[in-house]
This record gives structure tokens, C-alpha cells and sequence, in this order.
């Protein structure tokens, strides 16, 4: 008896393990609402040297009401050599189809391979994306993206195709990357990666060119810095509303007092939203910052780390434990102070010196390490308060002939 008891337990148990599998899938109506948000994108352009035509097609998704659009920058890959005045973009919501839209690229970053479009001015607002956090993705999470395989797939489709799997790792060949097991296809970069709920955490790169069954995902946080400004400018309409309504309505109107709280909350949260570049001048690594709203916290200083991302001949990533940290740069010790550049405290840098002479001590630290093609430069913003706001990564070229 107590075996058929222990039995029927088990049999219970896998039940709900399947019932909770089930259950982790995006809903139908997840599904349904995140196809309004995802745009087929297709770039044409016209070879300078022979005039021949220039085409790369891919996926993305919408971000704003207004029609803002994120995908990869690698779309422009197949456009080098292509007359500038000849690239076009032109995108199709939804479906692969040949209604299409005028795009614009307003910003983008070729290191982290994201690329920020915009879509014309539109009668209403367009649908956009919920944006979640990667940050507190535990392994093997469920992921899941919707995007349009290119023609050549087997699997092509004009309506947007769905594919599953889960976070594999936080490490890729570069700091940019996460590995996840969605099975890409030509034509899903630029893909969301979302979560069950819905929410975007994520946007599809590539599969790997040394393992057909290795695929990564950028982290949505490395937008961040292209999209402050829809921060700025949903603010601004709130504003706009707010004004409108003192005149005409008695401030101790429910709804005015609600805009009211949702405006200083947006004015408290975009106080500590700082804009991070770095580059390499000369021997010295040289962050900037520029603060979106100013005011007090004013910024004291940062704590920064910097770690080389190290490629052995084959282009394969070392991992830092492979390569002497003695000589390394991985660690800047303690507060780094800021220089700003006038009194208002919205911009200003900091210089950490003779970066460069140890990114070649470590080239010349043994075979393993071939090429260091770029930094990993990491930035804890440090207040007048001394409060420490979460960490900004940057990601730096390196070009080691100069």
C-alpha cells in the first residue's frame, strides 16, 4: 500500500511540475498584445563603387507611444559601402508585409548593437512595449521572443513568429551579451526577449559563429541611455497636462492631485539619471557624464571598474582568470573625484591615467590573450550625500596601434 501511495505522489508531483511548466508560457492575450508591438524592418541602400542595390532585413520593437523602434545596429552591416544618401529604412508593424512605413535612425551604438528608429508621426498612439528588467533574472528563466525569420527560413511567415527557451548565462563574448537557448533565426535580431508576463528584458542578437546552438541576447538596461530622453518627454507632457488642468479645475480636484504625485515622482526618479560615455584619449581613459535634470543630488564622484574583454587568436573570449591580474586593470581603488565642467553640476568627467599602458602589459602577458578589442568599463555614481546609486556599464574601443 505504501508503495502505491509513493507511486501516486510522484505521479501527483510531475502533474503539477507540468501544470506549473504550462503555466510559465506567456498567456494568448501576452502574446496577441506584444504583436502589435513588433515591426519587420528592412534597410536598402545603393553600392557607391558599382551602384548595386543593397538590401538587410530584420526584426524590431516599439518602445514608445510616439514610435520610437529598437533593433540592432548590425543591420547596417550589409549596408557598408552603400552611398549615405541612398539608406533607407522602412518598416512593417505586425507582419512582414508590404505596407510599410519610413523609419529614421535617430541614435545607436555600434559596441552594444542597438540601434534607436523613429516612426512617423502618427493619428494614435502606437502601441509600445512594457519594459522589464534583466537584473533580477535568475538562471533559467523562461524567455520567449516574437520576430520574422527571413524568407529563407523554414519557418518563414508574414505574421511574427514566436520561440521559446530560457537565460543560460550572464556571460557572452562580450559584457553586452547574455547567452539564452531561444532558438534565433536570421531575421529574429532585434527581437524582443520577454519574460511570461510580458515584460521586455531583452533584445535577440545573434547565434554564435562557433556554436550553431549558443545564441545571445543584449540586456534591455543597455538601452538605457538612448531612451532617458522618452523619460524627458513623457515628463514634459505631464506637465503639459497639469498646467492645462490648473486651469480649469480646483487643486483639490482627485484626479489634478494624482498627476500632480505621478509629475514629482518622475521629477525625483530623473534627478538621479545620469548619461555615461567614455573613451580612450591618449594613455588615459576619460568618463564623462551629462545629469538629465538638475538640482540637487548633485554627483561627488564614481567608484569605477575597468576589465579588458581579452580574444585568444581564434576570437574565442579569456576569461580574466586566464591572463596575470597582477598587471590588470580590473579594479580602480576608491572614489575617483569628479571635475566638473561649470557650476550648474549637470556634466563634467573624470581622467584615470595609464589605462592604456596596461592594456599593453596585459596583451604582452602570455599567447592565451591575442587582442583586447574593447574595455568593460563599469561606474558606481557617488552622491554629495554619499549615497551610492547602481552601477552604469560603458563598453570602450580599443585600438592598441596607435
Amino acid at each position: 500500500m505504501t508503495g502505491i501511495v509513493s507511486r501516486l505522489s510522484a505521479v501527483m508531483l510531475m502533474l503539477i511540475l507540468m501544470a506549473g511548466a504550462v503555466l510559465a508560457a506567456p498567456s494568448p492575450e501576452t502574446i496577441e498584445a506584444m504583436r502589435t508591438s513588433i515591426v519587420h524592418i528592412r534597410v536598402t541602400g545603393i553600392q557607391a563603387s558599382n551602384s548595386a542595390k543593397l538590401t538587410a532585413e530584420g526584426s524590431g520593437f516599439i518602445v514608445s507611444p510616439d514610435g520610437f523602434v529598437l533593433t540592432n545596429y548590425h543591420l547596417l552591416d550589409a549596408l557598408a559601402g552603400a552611398d549615405a544618401d541612398t539608406i533607407n529604412f522602412t518598416v512593417s508593424i505586425g507582419t512582414n508585409s508590404e505596407a510599410r512605413v519610413k523609419a529614421l535612425p535617430i541614435n545607436g551604438s555600434e559596441i552594444t548593437d542597438i540601434l534607436l528608429l523613429k516612426l512617423p508621426e502618427a493619428t494614435t498612439p502606437y502601441a509600445a512595449v512594457t519594459q522589464g528588467s534583466a537584473a533580477d533574472l535568475a538562471l533559467g528563466t523562461d524567455l520567449f521572443t516574437l520576430g520574422f525569420p527571413r524568407k529563407d527560413d523554414p519557418q518563414f511567415q508574414s505574421s511574427a513568429h514566436f520561440r521559446e527557451g530560457a537565460l543560460s548565462s550572464r556571460e557572452g563574448p562580450t559584457g553586452s551579451l547574455w547567452t539564452v537557448s531561444i532558438a534565433f533565426a536570421p531575421g529574429l535580431s532585434g527581437s524582443p526577449v520577454f519574460t511570461d508576463n510580458g515584460n521586455v528584458v531583452g533584445i535577440a542578437k545573434a547565434i554564435s559563429a562557433n556554436d550553431a546552438d549558443t545564441r545571445y541576447m543584449i540586456p534591455i538596461h543597455f538601452a538605457d541611455s538612448m531612451l532617458a530622453h522618452l523619460k524627458v518627454a513623457a515628463l514634459q507632457r505631464d506637465l503639459q497636462l497639469v498646467l492645462k488642468a490648473l486651469g480649469g479645475a480646483e487643486k483639490d480636484e482627485v484626479p489634478l492631485q494624482n498627476r500632480l504625485k505621478s509629475v514629482e515622482s518622475s521629477i525625483g526618479e530623473l534627478r538621479e539619471v545620469f548619461d555615461w560615455t567614455a573613451s580612450l584619449e591618449g594613455e588615459s581613459l576619460v568618463i564623462k557624464f551629462k545629469k538629465l535634470v538638475g538640482g540637487n543630488p548633485q554627483l561627488r564622484g564614481i567608484e569605477p571598474w575597468v576589465r579588458p574583454i581579452a580574444m585568444d587568436k581564434d576570437g574565442r573570449p579569456v576569461k580574466p582568470e586566464q591572463f596575470n591580474l597582477d598587471k590588470g586593470v580590473d579594479k580602480i581603488v576608491g572614489e575617483q573625484k569628479i571635475t566638473l565642467d561649470d557650476d550648474s553640476g549637470r556634466s563634467g568627467s573624470v581622467i584615470l591615467p595609464g589605462i592604456k599602458r596596461r592594456i599593453g602589459l596585459r596583451l604582452e602577458d602570455g599567447a592565451d590573450v591575442h587582442t583586447i578589442p574593447e574595455l568593460e568599463v563599469r561606474v558606481v555614481p557617488v552622491l554629495s550625500d554619499d549615497t551610492k546609486l547602481p552601477f552604469q556599464t560603458i563598453f570602450v574601443r580599443v585600438n592598441t596601434d596607435e
